[in-house]
């Protein structure tokens, strides 16, 4: 019987392959040396097919593998991964709140608000100037702190341990700044009288307490009447007589 005809399928596969390598082989041979090899080639040729037949383990002839080259391992493809942008943070701006407008500075200071004669005569009598005047006084000096908001000064002459004190004051006014002021005096208990320079508003407990507004100032004096003590009004009447 011919081994071939005890060959399967698979292994007749495995045959045709290694005499296919072999004849690969001799092409790359000098003749000499290929002829040599088809020599042992034929009187191996049988065994090998036994070999075969029987499931020995196939065996490699010189140096070539029975069932061709052991695959490659490769690696896997890199795919190139895209980082997300990241968007830049904005930067918020707050804007600066603008405060309110100040009131400008006086023109008057407590040496220059009241005639030079009066001064003399505050001296004359003992009366002192009370540089904590109007931030001592947490009731009645709270109202005159509106002077100096609003641009003005308010100033005491007092002596020391007594009731016996003189005050006078100024500021310019607005519309606005007016009706705080006359509606706070109101609030006090001040009555209010029409003059021929303004409205004069007067104090029932303080009859000595005068403020006169005109259209656009505040005057004030304490102790008396005479408003024509002020610099300011004398500059703005062109007199230094009391209203009427």
């Amino acid at each position: 019987m011919n081994p071939r005809d005890e060959l399967d399928p698979t292994r007749r596969s495995a045959l045709r392959s290694l005499l296919v390598e072999h004849a690969r082989a001799d092409a790359r041979l000098s003749p000499a040396r290929a002829r040599r090899r088809r020599t042992i080639a034929a009187a191996t040729g049988f065994g090998l097919v036994a070999a075969i037949a029987a499931g020995a383990v196939v065996i490699t002839l010189a140096g070539l593998p029975l069932f061709g080259p052991a695959p490659v391992a490769t690696d896997p493809p890199v795919i190139p991964v895209t980082p997300t942008p990241v968007p830049t943070p904005v930067p918020t701006v707050t804007p600066t709140p603008t405060p309110p407008p100040s009131a400008p500075p006086s023109a008057f200071t407590c040496d220059t608000l009241v005639a030079p004669d009066v001064l003399a005569g505050f001296a004359a009598s003992g009366l002192e100037f009370d540089d904590l005047w109007p931030n001592d006084t947490a009731n009645y000096g709270t109202f005159h702190q509106h002077f100096a908001e609003y641009g003005g000064v308010s100033c005491r002459w007092g002596v020391p341990n007594s009731d016996n004190v003189a005050i006078y004051s100024y500021a310019s006014l607005t519309a606005d700044q007016r009706a705080i002021m006359q509606g706070e005096l109101t609030a006090r208990g001040y009555t209010s009288e029409d003059r021929s320079d303004g409205t004069v508003f007067l104090s029932p407990e303080l009859p000595g307490d005068f403020f006169l507004f005109t259209g656009d100032a505040v005057y004030e004096t304490n102790g008396t009447e005479r408003f024509g003590d002020l610099v300011p009004y004398q500059e703005a009447s062109g007199s230094d007589a009391p209203p009427t």
